[in-house]
C-alpha cells in the first residue's frame, strides 16, 4: 500500500507542481474547484504548511491568507512560501474566526473531520457569513471510516502504525445535507477513490454505489458549494468528468 505523503513530500510535490503548472490526482480537482480571477481574496482554512495556499496564489495571483491553530505549522508555511506575492500566513483557530463577507472563496481541506460535529457545523457557518455572495467554498472531507474501525485500531497500534484523530466522519450524503442547513448550494462534487491512486487503475464507477464497498473504499469528496446560489449540481467523477445521475455517487 502506498505511504501517506509526509509534509515534506507535500512541499517537494508542491513545488514540483507549481513550476509545471500542473496538478496531480485530486490536487487538480481541488484547484479547478478553487480557481480564482487576479485579486481575489481568498481564505485557506487548515492551511498546515501552506501547499495549497501557496499553489493558488502562484497560479491564480490571488491574494491568499492561510491560517492554522499550529504555529509550527505557520511558521514552516512562512519559511518556504513567505516569498510568494499576495501570501500570508496567521495563527488562527478555525472557530474563531470573524470575518464577514471578506472573501471570495474559502477552501477548507481535511479539516472539518478533526472537529467535533456540533463545532464542524459552527465551522461551516463562519464561513458562509466570511464568504462574499456568490462565494464559493471548496471542502474536502473523507468519507472512508475503514481505518478508523476499533479492529483496524488495535491492530495498528500493536505495530506501532499511527493513525488519524478523527471526530467526525461524513458520508457524502451527509455532508451535502450539512453544507445545505449552513446555507449553501452544492455546484460540484467529485469523490476520490484511494483504492485507484494505489493500483493506478481505473475501476467502473458504478462499483461504488455498492454498499460495502463504496462505504470502504471511497477515500474522500472534494465540494465546490456557493453561498446563496442557485448553481445546478453538478456531480463528478475522479476524473473531473460529469456523471450522468446522482445514482452514480457513493451514499452511505
Amino acid at each position: 500500500m502506498k505511504e501517506r505523503h509526509t509534509d515534506e513530500e507535500l512541499y517537494a510535490r508542491t513545488l514540483r507542481a507549481l513550476k509545471r503548472g500542473r496538478f496531480p490526482g485530486d490536487f487538480s480537482v481541488k484547484m479547478r474547484m478553487c480557481a480564482s480571477t487576479s485579486g481575489e481574496k481568498v481564505l485557506d482554512i487548515g492551511c498546515g504548511t501552506g501547499w495549497f495556499a501557496a499553489a493558488v496564489a502562484v497560479q491564480y495571483e490571488a491574494e491568499v491568507l492561510g491560517i492554522d491553530a499550529s504555529e509550527y505549522a505557520i511558521n514552516e508555511a512562512r519559511k518556504r512560501y513567505g516569498d510568494i506575492n499576495h501570501l500570508d500566513f496567521q495563527v488562527c483557530d478555525a472557530l474563531l474566526i470573524q470575518y464577514e463577507q471578506a472573501f471570495d472563496k474559502i477552501s477548507c481541506l481535511d479539516v472539518l473531520e478533526h472537529f467535533s460535529y456540533e463545532d464542524a457545523q459552527s465551522l461551516l457557518k463562519k464561513i458562509h457569513t466570511a464568504l462574499r455572495e456568490g462565494g464559493s467554498l471548496v471542502l474536502c472531507v473523507p468519507t472512508n471510516d475503514f481505518l478508523h474501525l476499533s479492529p483496524v485500531r488495535r491492530v495498528a497500534a500493536s505495530l506501532s502504525i499511527p493513525t488519524f484523530e478523527h471526530k467526525t466522519f461524513f458520508s457524502v450524503r451527509k455532508v451535502q445535507a450539512e453544507l445545505r442547513r449552513a446555507g449553501f448550494s452544492i455546484a460540484e462534487l467529485s469523490p476520490w477513490f484511494h483504492l485507484e491512486d494505489q493500483l493506478r487503475i481505473m475501476l467502473p464507477h458504478k462499483l461504488y454505489s455498492l454498499p460495502l464497498i463504496g462505504k470502504y473504499l471511497v477515500g474522500s469528496v472534494n465540494i465546490r458549494a456557493v453561498k446563496d446560489g442557485c448553481a445546478p449540481s453538478l456531480f463528478l467523477n475522479c476524473s473531473g468528468e460529469a456523471c450522468n445521475s446522482q445514482d452514480t455517487l457513493v451514499q452511505r
